[in-house]
C-alpha cells in the first residue's frame, strides 16, 4: 500500500510541476496594456470587420493617406478586435497567454521525443522544467501583446512537425501547409516558416548522400506546396517574395533599440547573457554523442540531420543580430539543452531525482508567487505590472481625453509614441501625422526627416508651413528640444501635460479662445495628473482568479505627480514651472531626498538662465537645497554630489573634488568619476 501511495504521490508531482510551468507561462502574459502597437492593429481590425474587407491603402495617416499598405497581419488584429469586444483593449493580452501555454506544451513534445523510458518520467519532467523556467525568463521581455507571438508558435510547430517525420516518416508532415497558410495572414515573420521548408528540403538531399536512402517524395511536394500556400493570401503568390521586401526594412529601420545586435552595446542585456548561456550549452549538447573526431560531422548529421543543423545555424544567425529575435534562439534549443541535462542527470539516484522534482515544483510556487506580486519585475528593473488593465503610465489615455473636449479640427503633429492610441480613441475622425506601422507605410525619407524635427526643432515650422498644424501632441518622457521650441514659441502654447504626453495648440483665430478661457481657471501649471479608465468586470475576473489577493487599485504605486511634473519642465528648461511643480512636491509629500536633490538642480540649472544681478541669488538658493539634504540625510550621496556641481559652478574646483569625493565613497557614479578626472 506504501508504495502505491508513493507512486500515486510521484505521479500527482509530475503533473502539478508540469501545471506549474504552465501558470508562470500565463502568469507572465497577464500584464498591463502598455505596448502602443496594440492601438493600431486594434484600430485596422475594427476597420477590417466594419468594412467587410482586407485593408490594402492607408486610411488612419494624412501624410500617406491612399498609399499602398501591405499588412500582413490583418488576421491578428481581427482576433485582437474580437478579443476587445469580449472584455475591452485591457483584455486582449489574454491572447498571449494562451498562445505561449501552447508554444510551451508544444516544447515539451519537442523535448519528449527523445524517447525516454516511462519509469524516468519524474527526471524527465524536472529536467525539462528547470530549463523551461530559464527559457520562459529569456523570453518574457517579448510576450508583450505583438503578433510576433504568433512566429515564436508557429516556428515550434513546424519544428515538432519536422522532428517527428524524422523520428516516423507520415502524413503529420502535411500541418505544415495549414500552419504556414495561417502564419501568412498573421505576422510578417512567416518567411521563417519559407527559410525552414527550404533549409530542410536541402537538407534532405544532403541526408540521403551520407545516409544513401532513396529520395523522399512526400518531403519534396509537401514543401514545395508548402511555399506555394503562401500565396493563399489578399496578396497573392507576390508575397512568397515579400519576406525579402520585410528584410530590407528591417536594414533601414534604425529607429528602435529591439534591432540592435550583438555589436551593439544595448545588446546586452539579461537575455542577450542568457542567450549566450544558451548557444555553449547547446553545442556542448550536440556533441555530447559524438565519439571519434574524424566522423564528427557524419555523425551529427545522422545525429540531427543536415537541415536541422542548418536551422541551427540559421536561429543562432536570427538571434545574435537583433536583440527582439533572441526567443527564437531560445525555443529553437530548449528542447536540446533540457535533454543535455536529462542524460547528464541519469546517473543520479532516485531519491535524489525525486528530492529535485519536489524542489522544482516548490521553486514553481515560489517563482510564480513573485510574478502575480510585481516582486520579479522590480528585482528585474521590468517596467511590466501583473493584471489586464490598460497602463495610464505608457498610454496618452489624458492627452485624449482632453483632445475629446476640445473637440479640435485639422491636422495634428502627433509623435511617433502617442500617435497610435489617438488613432484607436478619437477614431473615426483622428489621422496620424507619423505612427508606429513604420515602414510599411511612411518611406524613409519622411522617417529621416521627423527625426531630424526632433533633434532641431526648427524644421518644425517647415513641417507646419506645409501640414498646418492646429495641435502638437508629443510624448513627455522624450523630444525635449520640440517640448522646449513649443513651449518657448509665441505661436504655441501648452495646455495641458501629464507624465505621457504634453498638448500644444496654436495661437490662431479658432484657438486662442479656446486657450484664454483655459487660462481663466488654471491654477499654477498645467501638469495633470494621469486619467484612470476603468477595466471590465472580464478583464478583471481574469486577473483576480490568477491572484485571489489582487487588489487592481494597490497594484501600482502612487506617483508623485508633482515631482514628475517637475522632472518634466526641469528637462525642458521650463524653470519656473519646475520650481513650482517641485515646492508643490515638498509640501505635499515633505522634505525627501528626491524632491530636494531636483530643487537644488532646478536652481542650478536655472542660475544658467537668469541675468547676472540675481545669479548669486539662484545659486545660493541652491547650496541651502543641498545642504539641507546632506544635513537631513547624511547617508545620501545626493546632497554630497549636489554641493560639488554648486561649488564646480562658481569656480570653487578644490571644495567640489571634496564634496564630489565624499559623493563617490557613498554611491559610486561613473559621471562623477570623470568629472573628477577632470577637475584634479
Amino acid at each position: 500500500m506504501g508504495l502505491f501511495l508513493y507512486f500515486c504521490f510521484m505521479k500527482l508531482l509530475i503533473q502539478l510541476t508540469r501545471i506549474l510551468l504552465l501558470l508562470c507561462v500565463i502568469a507572465f502574459g497577464i500584464k498591463w496594456l502598455k505596448e502602443p502597437d496594440v492601438w493600431w492593429m486594434l484600430r485596422t481590425g475594427e476597420w477590417i470587420m466594419q468594412q467587410g474587407e482586407v485593408i490594402t491603402k492607408d486610411y488612419f495617416s494624412f501624410t500617406f493617406y491612399g498609399e499602398s499598405w501591405i499588412n500582413v497581419k490583418w488576421l491578428f488584429e481581427v482576433i485582437l478586435y474580437g478579443l476587445e469586444r469580449v472584455g475591452g483593449p485591457e483584455f486582449t493580452p489574454i491572447m498571449q497567454c494562451l498562445v505561449y501555454g501552447l508554444l510551451f506544451i508544444f516544447l515539451e513534445k519537442r523535448y519528449r521525443l527523445n524517447g525516454q523510458m516511462e519509469s524516468e518520467a519524474a527526471w524527465q519532467t524536472t529536467a525539462f522544467t528547470l530549463i523551461g523556467i530559464i527559457a520562459l525568463i529569456a523570453i518574457e521581455f517579448r510576450m508583450l501583446g505583438r503578433p510576433e507571438m504568433i512566429s515564436h508558435l508557429f516556428t515550434v510547430i513546424f519544428l515538432l512537425v519536422y522532428e517527428n517525420y524524422r523520428k516516423s516518416p507520415s502524413a503529420i508532415i502535411w500541418w505544415l501547409l495549414p500552419i504556414q497558410v495561417l502564419w501568412v495572414n498573421l505576422h510578417e515573420a512567416y518567411g521563417i516558416g519559407l527559410v525552414m521548408v527550404v533549409t530542410m528540403l536541402i537538407g534532405s538531399f544532403i541526408d540521403r548522400y551520407f545516409s544513401k536512402k532513396t529520395i523522399d517524395k512526400q518531403l519534396i511536394i509537401v514543401s514545395l506546396m508548402t511555399i506555394l500556400a503562401i500565396g493563399i493570401n489578399p496578396r497573392g503568390l507576390k508575397m512568397i517574395l515579400h519576406p525579402f521586401e520585410i528584410f530590407s526594412q528591417v536594414g533601414l529601420n534604425k529607429y528602435t533599440i529591439e534591432l540592435v545586435g550583438f555589436t551593439d552595446s544595448l545588446f546586452w542585456r539579461k537575455e542577450a547573457y542568457l542567450l549566450l548561456v544558451f548557444f555553449i550549452l547547446s553545442l556542448i549538447a550536440l556533441f555530447q554523442n559524438i565519439k571519434e573526431e574524424k566522423n564528427s560531422l557524419k555523425q551529427l548529421i545522422l545525429s540531427y540531420g543536415s537541415g536541422w543543423l542548418g536551422l541551427f545555424v540559421l536561429f543562432f544567425y536570427l538571434g545574435f543580430t537583433a536583440y527582439r529575435n533572441i526567443p527564437f534562439f531560445i525555443i529553437f534549443t530548449t528542447p536540446l539543452i533540457a535533454a543535455l541535462i536529462y542524460n547528464k542527470g541519469l546517473s543520479l539516484s532516485k531519491q535524489l531525482k525525486n528530492a529535485l522534482l519536489t524542489l522544482v515544483a516548490l521553486s514553481l510556487i515560489g517563482f510564480y508567487s513573485l510574478i502575480i506580486t510585481n516582486t520579479y519585475y522590480k528585482l528585474t528593473n521590468r517596467k511590466a505590472t501583473y493584471g489586464l488593465k490598460i497602463s495610464t503610465k505608457s498610454n496618452p489615455v489624458g492627452v485624449a481625453d482632453f483632445l475629446q473636449k476640445l473637440s479640435l479640427k485639422g491636422n495634428g503633429f502627433s509623435d511617433y509614441l502617442t500617435s497610435s492610441y489617438l488613432m484607436w480613441d478619437l477614431r473615426p475622425d483622428f489621422k496620424t501625422y507619423i505612427d508606429l506601422r513604420d515602414l510599411d507605410i511612411f518611406s524613409k525619407s519622411f522617417f529621416d526627416n521627423y527625426l531630424e524635427i526632433s533633434g532641431k526643432p526648427e524644421l518644425f515650422e517647415i513641417e507646419d508651413e506645409k501640414y498646418d498644424f492646429n495641435y502638437a501632441v508629443v510624448y513627455s518622457a522624450e523630444f525635449d528640444g520640440l517640448h522646449h521650441y513649443l513651449d518657448r514659441s509665441e505661436e504655441w502654447e501648452m495646455v495641458y501635460a501629464d507624465n505621457v504626453a504634453a498638448l500644444y495648440l496654436k495661437r490662431n483665430s479658432r484657438n486662442t479662445p479656446i486657450i484664454d478661457s483655459l487660462f481663466s481657471i488654471q491654477v499654477g501649471t498645467v501638469f495633470n495628473q494621469s486619467k484612470s479608465i476603468k477595466t471590465s468586470n472580464l478583464a478583471l475576473s481574469i486577473s483576480t482568479i490568477f491572484n485571489p489577493l489582487y487588489d487592481e487599485s494597490k497594484a501600482d504605486y502612487i506617483a508623485d505627480y508633482d515631482l514628475l511634473g517637475a522632472i518634466f519642465f526641469n528637462r525642458i528648461r521650463d524653470y519656473n514651472a519646475a520650481l513650482y511643480q517641485c515646492k508643490l512636491s515638498i509640501k505635499n509629500r515633505g522634505e525627501q531626498p528626491v524632491n530636494l536633490a531636483l530643487l537644488g538642480q532646478i536652481y542650478l540649472s536655472l542660475s544658467q538662465a537668469v541675468d547676472k544681478s540675481i545669479k548669486d541669488q539662484v545659486l545660493g538658493e541652491a547650496k541651502l537645497t543641498y545642504t539641507k539634504l546632506m544635513n537631513q540625510y547624511p547617508k545620501e550621496s545626493a546632497g554630497y554630489k549636489g554641493l560639488g556641481f554648486y561649488y564646480s559652478a562658481i569656480g570653487d574646483n578644490a571644495t567640489a573634488v571634496q564634496y564630489f569625493n565624499r559623493s563617490n565613497s557613498i554611491e559610486y557614479d561613473e559621471d562623477v568619476a570623470r568629472l573628477l578626472i577632470n577637475l584634479q
